[in-house]
């Protein structure tokens, strides 16, 4: 049902006609349900005043309890403080309990840098959600418009949002506690014509009418000028934002639909896609899964952006197959054809290099193995694992260095006869990126005898000329054997 300025006899709001629209609101959104306790959040003004009286109103029909919830910003001294009082009388007129505090919103401000629109946002909603804690409430209504909605779907776009930003305000908004908003779908001049047809007194705040935030340039300037081109500017922005919510929750759904079936891993802080499936999705999907994927990971989507997401799909479709992208609160990685979104950024191993003695043993943490050294007269069995190296002990310089890769390293892998880099067997071998730092090599007299875990050296293989056999097995720490899934 699209927002009405006028009903559809073209007659002022009633109070009938409010009440129907109020409770039509509720019940679409599943807002409340019978038996609890409603936190209205009234700061004075008209909006909030109107919802506190259509909760009041339909309190019986719809089983609810009531608690008022006032708080004063200390922005506007004397003014600020009155609206606190006047918010108390009504209160106490209608017989309902009320939280009534203030708190210093400018200090909070200086303390942490924000701008005194978002700084007076985080407080107020931390205020809401403390007093719903106290009175055992799971909802706190919200005096939200339709020309509340119709400003912010505005703004959004002037800011070049997305089919999520254009949603706009959304009526529910479920967290920690519920945030309703039972008259998203009623403009701020029909509240007005209402109040006045009742009789009902309500507090101008006075920041309100100053052209200084966006919203009340948008408010003050921009929608008036709107209007001169269609007059029915609100309804039409309300509605573009009801349609697009609709839609957004749907895509929302098939991304993480998506999600699901992409993922090869997911852990806290960490998901590993299939990033070819994940290349060939439409691009509107491709983008809703990586922001699903991002949102899991890192918590929420704060600080991240249009230009983050494409930068990470732009990773799977490089034709380069490892890539790495640090982004705010997270890092993105091409493996390959994985994806990898984790929310602890590498910064990357350091050099290590310890002493092995042959026989015995050394921990190496970077890689989180133990190496253990023996020597055999006769050939021993070998584990069934490429985590074993047996080697002519002879051609050996003991004691041995374990050590991670060096620019240059050169070996000669089993069965050539040439060398190899050993960043081109990495390559060759597929290893990622971040794991290359970590993998033990086995060094013998400056020379590579075994790239643990992958690959010995053809100099120091056995033969049938060798007399002693050297057997290095590579262990996880803890458990005495190295885990290869």
């Amino acid at each position: 049902m699209p927002v009405k300025v006028r009903n559809e006899a073209g007659e002022r709001m009633n109070r009938l006609q409010f009440l129907r629209r109020v409770e039509e609101t509720i019940r679409r959104y599943g807002m409340i349900s019978p038996g609890e306790v409603v936190v209205a959040a009234v700061s004075g003004g008209p909006d909030s005043v109107a919802l506190l009286y259509a909760l009041y109103w339909l309190r019986g029909k719809l089983d609810i309890s009531i608690h008022v919830a006032h708080l004063d910003h200390m922005f506007r001294g004397e003014e600020s403080a009155g609206d606190a009082e006047f918010v108390g009388k009504i209160c106490a007129e209608l017989g309902l309990p009320a939280t009534i505090e203030s708190r210093d919103v400018p200090a909070f401000i200086r303390e942490t840098g924000l701008s005194e629109e978002e700084g007076a946002r985080i407080v107020r909603y931390r205020f809401l959600e403390e007093v719903a804690e106290r009175v055992g409430s799971g909802k706190v209504a919200t005096g939200h418009t339709a020309t509340d909605q119709a400003e912010t779907v505005l703004m959004r776009l002037l800011r070049g949002s997305g089919l999520r930003g254009l949603s706009g305000i959304p009526p529910v908004r479920r967290g920690k506690v519920t945030f309703i908003r039972p008259l998203i779908r009623i403009s701020r001049r029909e509240i007005e014509e209402l109040l006045k047809a009742e009789g009902i007194p309500f507090r101008i705040d006075s920041s309100n009418l100053k052209p200084v935030y966006t919203r009340n340039r948008i408010r003050l300037e921009l929608m008036p000028l709107l209007r001169e081109f269609n007059p029915r500017i609100e309804e039409i922005l309300a509605r573009a934002g009801e349609i697009s919510a609709e839609e957004d929750e749907l895509m929302e759904r098939l991304a993480i639909e998506k999600l699901g079936e992409l993922a090869l891993e997911r852990k806290e802080g960490f998901v590993r896609l299939r990033g070819d499936e994940l290349a060939g999705l439409p691009v509107a999907l491709r983008r809703r899964v990586v922001r699903a994927a991002v949102r899991e990971v890192k918590g929420d989507l704060l600080n991240i952006d249009f230009d983050h997401i494409e930068s990470i799909l732009d990773l799977i479709s490089s034709p380069n197959p490892n890539l790495k992208l640090d982004l705010p609160g997270l890092r993105a990685e091409r493996r390959y054809s994985e994806l990898i979104i984790t929310s602890e950024p590498e910064g990357g191993i350091s050099e290590y290099e310890y002493r092995l003695p042959i026989p015995g043993e050394v921990e190496i943490p970077e890689a989180g193995l133990k190496l253990i050294a023996e020597v055999h007269e006769e050939r021993p069995p070998m584990p069934k694992n490429p985590d074993a190296a047996l080697l002519d002990y002879d051609k050996l310089s003991p004691p041995l260095v374990v050590r991670n890769r060096r620019p240059g390293d050169r070996f000669r892998p089993l069965g050539m006869k040439g060398s190899k880099k050993v960043k081109d067997f990495f390559i060759d071998i597929k290893l990622p990126l971040p794991e290359r730092d970590r993998v033990p090599i086995l060094v013998s007299g400056g020379q590579i005898a075994w790239i643990v875990g992958h690959r010995i050296d053809d100099r120091f293989k056995v033969t049938g000329e060798t007399k002693r056999f050297a057997l290095i097995k590579a262990v996880r720490c803890g458990d005495g054997r190295r885990d290869t899934g």
